[in-house]
C-alpha cells in the first residue's frame, strides 16, 4: 500500500461493506479501498474533513437490510472456487488413475487381445458385462469430473467481467456529509416552538382538573377489577393443573406435532451452522448430514467385503449391485431434501422443481440454452458422482479378482508396468476416494467449515444447487 501511505500507523481498523475492504486512516491521508474480486487498491482523501496525525480510530460497517450485488458476487465467487477446488481434486486424484487402469484393462482383456502376435501366458477375457461397465465407469467419471471445473472456471470468469463492468459504470457517492454539523434553527421554527409549548401547558393544566374530578371513580373501578383479577387467577390456576400432567406425559412425537412449523428465512449454510438463533430443528439437521455422509463412506468402504466374492466367481455385474446403489444413494437424496425443506428458499426451490424441469425441457425444444432445471439436474448428479465413485470400488475388487496384469501392447509395442495393474488401481481408490475426498469432507462437513467443499466431497449437490439457487434470488 505503499502507493497510497507510507510510514507507521497508516492506518486503524478495517471493516468490509459491499464487497469491497475499507481501512481507516490513522496518519494516511487516504482511507484505503480493495476490491478482493478486481484486486484493486484504491484511496479516498480525507483531508478536507480531518489532517494531521491520528485523524480516526476504527471503523465500522452499518447492517444492511438488502444484500447487494457486490456482496453476493463476492459470496457465489467463494462458492464457486470452493467447488471448483473439490471437484479438480476428484478429477486429477481419482478419475484420471482410474479411467488409466480401466483403458488398460480393456486393451488387455478385450477381444481383439487374443489375436496379437505377441505371445503371452494371460489367458484372461473380460465379458461384454464386464466391458459395458468398464465403458460407463470411465464416461460417468471422466466427463462428470472434468465438466465441473470448467463450468466453475466458466463461472467464475463470468463474474469477474460483470464486477468489472459494474465497478467501471459505478460513481463513488457516500450519503454522510462530512462537513455538516449542527443545524441552525431558523426564526420561524423558534416561534413555531413557543407557541407549541404554551399550548400544551394550558393543556396541561385542564388535563390536571379533570384528572381530580374522576379519581373517585377510578378508585372504586380499581378494587373491583382487582377482585375479579384475582378470581380470575384462582380458576386459571385450577385449569392448569391437568395440562402440566398431560404435558409431562406427552411422547416425543406428539410434543413435536404441537410445535409450531417455522421456516428459517436464512441461507441453509446458516441454517446448519445454527446462525439462525430462531430456527428449530437445525441440530437435527446438521447431524442428519454427518450420519448420511458417514453412512455413504461406509457404504463404499464395504463394497469389497458384500461384493468381492461374487465378482470373483462371476464374469458378470451382480444385480444386488444396482439395488444396493439405489439404496444407498436414494437414502442420501432424502436426507439432502428433509434438510433443504427446513429453510423457506429450500422449501420453494424443492415445490418448484417440476416447473424448472419443464422451463428446461422447453428451452431444448427451441434449440437455447436450458435455464432453471438445477433441482432435477442435482438430483441426477448426485447418483452420477456416488455412481462413479462406487463403479471405480466395483473395477478395483474385479482386478484383484483376476490374473495379474503386468503389461500391455499397443499395435505390437510393449508397455511394462511399474506395479500390478490392481494394486495401482488399489492405490488410486484408496488414496484418490478415501484420503483426498472422504477424509477431507468428512472433516469439513464435521467441523462445519466450508461447507460448499463439503457438500461437494460427499455429492450433495442438491445442497450445492440451493447455495447457488440462493445467491441468484437472494434479491
Amino acid at each position: 500500500v505503499t502507493s497510497l501511505a507510507t510510514g507507521g500507523g497508516k492506518f486503524s481498523g478495517i471493516c468490509a461493506a459491499g464487497g469491497k475492504v475499507f481501512a481507516a486512516p490513522d496518519n494516511s491521508k487516504n482511507m484505503l479501498v480493495y476490491d478482493p474480486i478486481r484486486k484493486q487498491l484504491e484511496g479516498i482523501d480525507v483531508t478536507s474533513v480531518a489532517t494531521g496525525k491520528t485523524k480516526f480510530k476504527g471503523i465500522c460497517c452499518g447492517e444492511e437490510d438488502i444484500e447487494d450485488d457486490t456482496r453476493r458476487s463476492v459470496r457465489k465467487y467463494s462458492v464457486i472456487l470452493l467447488r471448483c477446488l473439490a471437484g479438480t481434486v476428484r478429477f486429477v486424484f481419482e478419475d484420471v488413475l482410474n479411467a488409466f487402469c480401466q483403458l488398460i484393462f480393456l486393451i488387455k482383456c478385450g477381444p481383439s487381445s487374443n489375436s496379437s502376435s505377441i505371445p503371452s501366458g494371460f489367458e484372461h477375457q473380460s465379458s461384454t458385462a464386464q466391458r459395458v461397465f468398464t465403458c460407463v465407469s470411465i464416461t460417468v467419471g471422466v466427463v462428470l469430473s472434468l465438466a465441473g471445473p470448467l463450468r466453475d472456471l466458466r463461472a467464475m470468469r463470468q463474474i469477474r467481467q460483470q464486477s468489472k463492468k459494474a465497478s467501471d459504470d459505478e460513481v463513488l457517492e457516500f450519503d454522510v456529509d462530512f462537513d455538516a454539523r449542527e443545524p441552525l434553527l431558523e426564526a420561524a421554527l423558534h416561534q413555531h416552538s413557543k407557541e407549541d409549548q404554551v399550548q400544551s401547558c394550558a393543556d396541561a393544566h385542564q388535563a390536571k382538573d379533570l384528572s381530580h374530578k374522576h379519581a373517585d371513580a377510578c378508585r372504586v373501578e380499581s378494587s373491583s377489577s382487582t377482585a375479579l383479577l384475582e378470581e380470575g387467577e384462582a380458576k386459571v390456576g385450577a385449569s392448569s393443573a391437568v395440562p402440566a400432567d398431560l404435558d409431562r406425559q406427552r411422547t416425543p412425537m406428539e410434543w413435536r406435532r404441537s410445535q409450531q412449523v417455522t421456516l428459517s428465512e436464512r441461507s441453509v449454510a446458516d441454517f446448519l451452522k445454527g446462525e439462525d438463533k430462531e430456527a428449530k430443528g437445525w441440530k437435527e439437521a446438521y447431524q442428519s448430514m454427518v450420519a448420511a455422509g458417514g453412512f455413504f463412506w461406509l457404504s463404499m468402504a464395504l463394497v469389497p467385503v458384500l461384493f468381492g466374492r461374487q465378482l470373483g466367481s462371476i464374469k458378470t455385474i451382480p444385480a444386488s449391485f444396482l439395488l444396493y446403489f439405489v439404496l444407498v444413494s436414494g437414502l442420501c437424496i432424502l436426507v439432502e431434501v428433509w434438510v433443504i425443506v427446513h429453510t423457506r428458499r429450500g422449501l420453494s426451490f424443492f415445490l418448484n422443481m417440476r416447473e424448472h424441469f419443464w422451463n428446461a425441457f422447453a428451452a431444448l425444444s427451441v434449440c437455447k440454452r436450458p435455464k432453471g432445471a438445477m433441482a432435477p439436474t442435482a438430483i441426477v448428479l448426485s447418483f452420477l458422482g456416488r455412481y462413479d465413485t462406487l463403479s471405480d470400488i466395483i473395477f478395483t475388487a474385479m482386478l484383484c479378482h483376476q490374473e495379474e496384469i503386468n503389461w500391455f501392447s499397443i499395435r505390437g509395442v510393449v508397455f511394462n508396468l511399474p506395479l500390478p495393474l490392481h494394486q495401482i488401481s488399489l492405490i488410486a481408490v484408496v488414496f484418490g476416494v478415501f484420503v483426498c475426498q472422504a477424509l477431507p469432507g468428512m472433516t469439513l462437513l464435521v467441523m462445519g467449515k466450508s461447507l460448499p467443499m463439503a457438500f461437494k466431497f460427499n455429492e450433495f449437490n442438491l445442497l450445492l444447487a440451493l447455495t447457488e439457487h440462493e445467491f441468484d434470488n437472494s434479491h
